[in-house]
């Protein structure tokens, strides 16, 4: 009998448990999909999506998939590796026919699939009901971070080479599919090289296998040769050799003394130790989060050291997952999700595992089962029953609450924001009538835009940015940090301060290539919190007001203000706007 990594095979062949046949599975399975798709049912919230669309217009315009960068006017024609154009092109095509929707929906039905794959990795060998308790916490990191990104196909492709590696021992034909989704992979976001990674683990433990008891030679060979192709595969990009080792490029930039400066720009790249750094080791204890990936990642780590006790036997692919997904999670906390979609396999596989080896112990000399189909690990006629009640009535619970959450999500106390909009836009967190506004003012010229980070950056690059056209816009910086220096992102940090402090130097670091100052865009919120930068534009008399949003003392940070020289402002005939709404806040008067 050959003890792999998976559950045991042998000739035996264990018949499926009793509940994971047929519907008596898909009854428990398809309410925790509903679930998950549910969880991502909220509204669009991040900028990026935004800057992703117009580049997905323009390459399905102009057949084009773009190498320079030509949104930001501080680096004109700077080199641009876009690996997520075939991302930017899907999602183009579902916004323009779906809207909000279209994104919304097709993001929660991906998350429904990558669960479903993996939870088919264990249908045949262990209980339904275990499997979801075994999944529900990892489901709540999971939701943590579920938006309509890049990364949502990096999910579900890792969930793909999961589901062929767990299969492969069996039908190792299947590991030819690991090449088609590696080409989809490098064309859609950078972190296709977790394939590489995923694979390399689970060829070295087959090597193990192999040179000990030189059995599943078939296994070896094919996974051997489909672990060149797909490497292979990663050079089948627009940018060839420079495409494939561009992740490369990019972590040396997120791990290296520039660390905490893009940490500063992208709070999603901070990690466990930038946490405890800042809030100290006592701190995690307090977190639910932290709390709960503390807790899960010690579940697993003592699942595996059991399952490996039990069968006596070093598993490499699963310490090298443990280890590789935890550093991941360390370093970033938008790696969180991959974490969770990783243990969660590997748990439910340990539970398998050791489930598997606990029925053949029950097996007859003659190979003969003695019940078994029966619960497992020696549950009582009584208990198991109840236990799997229980997880019924917790799936279905918790699937009543989020439905009833999605019929009434539009209820709300008065000055409140809802917490979702399930299939819509917030379009007041993205301010769409501002970057109009910005899109309509008749005169080609730039923007400096700081509203929500460089968030409020991608809208404006949306509705504004026209390469051809007449009254075309750039922005000084946007949030690819892939085509901005690091010099032009410092100095885009810095301008609100010299503003306050040293306006001359600060116009010195916005002018153009033409010696042209932009269009400044600043939230209303970022101006409340410095006022002194309101009151040095207000004094200026360069600088005057041309817009300011509508809002109330709760939307407050949801409104942006324009400045624009007093010089431009009268060539084009723009009436200039009194900024006494700001100066009557709250806030700002200090009441």
């Amino acid at each position: 009998m050959d003890h792999d990594i998976f559950p045991v095979a042998s000739d035996l062949h264990l018949p499926p448990l009793d509940d994971s046949r047929g519907l008596r599975w898909w009854a428990l399975v398809m309410p925790f999909l509903a679930i998950v798709f549910l969880f991502g049912c909220y509204a669009l919230v991040n900028g990026d999506i935004w800057w992703h669309l117009k580049t997905g217009d323009l390459i399905l315009e102009q057949h084009k998939i773009p190498s320079e960068n030509s949104f930001t006017y501080t680096n004109p024609k700077s080199s641009w590796i876009d690996l997520h154009w075939g991302f930017q092109c899907f999602v183009a095509l579902i916004y323009n026919q779906f809207g909000g929707f279209g994104l919304i929906f097709i993001k929660s039905l991906i998350g429904a699939i990558t669960f479903l794959l993996l939870l088919l990795t264990s249908r045949k060998s262990l209980p339904g009901w275990l499997t979801l308790l075994c999944w529900t916490p990892f489901l709540g990191i999971f939701s943590a971070r579920y938006l309509v990104r890049p990364e949502m196909f990096s999910l579900l492709f890792v969930a793909c080479t999961l589901w062929v590696l767990h299969f492969s021992r069996h039908r190792p034909s299947v590991l030819w599919l690991l090449v088609p989704i590696q080409i989809v992979w490098v064309n859609t976001q950078g972190l296709f090289v977790l394939q590489h990674l995923i694979v390399g683990a689970f060829l070295l433990q087959q090597l193990v296998t192999f040179i000990h008891t030189r059995r599943n030679v078939q296994l070896f060979h094919r996974l051997l040769l489909a672990f060149i192709l797909s490497t292979m595969a990663s050079f089948i990009n627009p940018y060839g050799l420079q495409g494939a080792l561009f992740p490369l490029e990019l972590l040396g930039k997120m791990s290296g003394e520039l660390r905490a400066f893009f940490q500063s720009l992208a709070g999603e790249t901070s990690g466990m130790s930038e946490f405890i750094e800042r809030y100290g080791l006592i701190a995690t204890t307090r977190n639910s989060t932290t709390i709960t990936l503390f807790s899960t990642a010690l579940v697993v780590m003592f699942s595996q050291l059991a399952a490996s006790i039990y069968r006596r036997k070093m598993d490499i692919y699963h310490w090298s997952l443990i280890g590789g997904f935890a550093y991941l999670a360390w370093q970033m906390n938008r790696n969180s999700n991959l974490f969770a979609l990783v243990y969660g396999y590997i748990l439910c596989t340990n539970a398998a595992n050791i489930i598997e080896f606990y029925r053949l112990s029950k097996l007859t000399v003659d190979g003969a089962t003695v019940n078994s189909s029966r619960p497992p690990l020696g549950l009582s006629k009584y208990l198991f029953p109840s236990a799997q009640i229980g997880a019924y009535l917790i799936v279905f619970g918790v699937l009543a609450v989020t439905f009833n959450d999605a019929l009434n999500h539009r209820e709300q106390n008065p000055g409140q924001r809802p917490q979702r909009y399930y299939f819509t836009e917030q379009h007041p967190w993205y301010n769409h009538s501002a970057a109009q506004f910005i899109a309509e003012i008749p005169a080609r010229l730039n923007v400096y835009v700081r509203h929500q980070g460089t968030g409020f950056a991608g809208v404006v690059i949306y509705h504004c940015f026209d390469e051809q056209g007449k009254y075309g816009k750039r922005v000084y910086a946007d949030a690819r940090l892939e085509t901005n220096s690091v010099k032009v992102l410092r100095d885009f940090e810095s301008i609100p301060r010299l503003l306050e402090h040293d306006m001359p130097a600060a116009e010195e670091l916005l002018v153009d290539e033409h010696g042209e100052l932009p269009l400044l865009v600043f939230g209303n919120g970022d101006l409340m919190q410095r006022p002194d930068l309101l009151q040095s534009l207000i004094d200026s008399p360069r600088w005057q007001c041309i817009y300011v949003s509508d809002f109330t003392p709760q939307s407050v940070d949801l409104g942006v203000a324009m400045f624009m020289t007093s010089t431009k402002r009268e060539s084009i005939g723009l009436t200039r706007m009194s900024v006494e709404p700001l100066l009557q806040t709250s806030t700002f008067s200090g009441q």
